[in-house]
């Protein structure tokens, strides 16, 4: 398509079982779905993205909740100045992203998802580095359960079991990393997590956060990554890899 243009496509069909919180039960759902996606970046620093998906949501066996099919339409637009992006040491990424949806089930329904986040990192001195990030996020009108937000687990606060996440139509995170470099493939870090999926309102003491360590190995395939987090109140002993 061009210099600096792309273009992805992707198709599924899973069977599978997809903890739904409002029920606090297993369900077990079969998906039907593909998206596609066009990627322009006309910087060194900037890409924008065009969208267009569709899913279809089954229950299967003893799955009690209404099947439905979502198509989805999203814009996005990426900000990168790491300096690299498997190990960074400086720079930032943000990304800003706009989902529109139509639902159909027993009644057709619409809904809008907003999110934002935002990772900055400081390099101090060799071989010191410290990331933070921020992550905010706001869905309107009725969002199905498959674009709604979770928070809790090992991409948002660690130290949380997959049933130990809640979910919500709008979302806070900030997570916070020191990370020591031993050498150019093998990292220790120490981070706190805290955030929150939600409907209405929320108190600060709501908010679940999590405490640990981890490990980070960068190879040719990619980076691998291991942390232990705690959830707070608990002892060390209480955490989850």
């Amino acid at each position: 398509f061009g210099d600096r243009t792309g273009f992805t496509f992707r198709a599924w069909s899973t069977q599978g079982t997809e903890i739904y919180l409002a029920t606090e039960q297993f369900q077990d759902q079969q998906k039907n779905g593909y998206d596609f996606e066009f990627r322009k970046t006309p910087t060194d620093h900037a890409t924008y993205s065009l969208n267009f998906g569709n899913d279809d949501v089954r229950p299967v066996r003893s799955a009690s909740f209404e099947a439905f099919n979502s198509f989805t339409t999203g814009f996005g637009v990426t900000y990168d100045t790491r300096d690299f992006f498997l190990n960074p040491t400086q720079g930032r990424l943000i990304s800003l992203g706009i989902r529109r949806g139509i639902v159909t089930a027993s009644q057709r329904t619409e809904f809008i998802r907003y999110n934002m986040d935002g990772t900055q990192f400081l390099h101090f001195v060799p071989p010191h580095v410290v990331a933070l990030h921020l992550g905010v996020g706001l869905g309107t009108g009725t969002v199905p359960i498959n674009e709604v937000f979770f928070i809790g687990g090992a991409n948002t606060v660690r130290g949380y079991s997959p049933n130990d996440a809640v979910n919500g139509q709008r979302k806070i995170l900030f997570n916070a990393e020191y990370r020591f470099s031993f050498n150019e493939m093998v990292q220790a870090v120490i981070f706190y997590d805290i955030g929150n999926a939600f409907d209405g309102r929320i108190s600060p003491s709501q908010f679940l956060t999590g405490r640990g360590f981890g490990f980070r190995l960068t190879t040719p395939l990619g980076p691998i990554r291991l942390d232990y987090g705690i959830p707070s109140g608990l002892p060390l002993g209480g955490g989850v890899t």
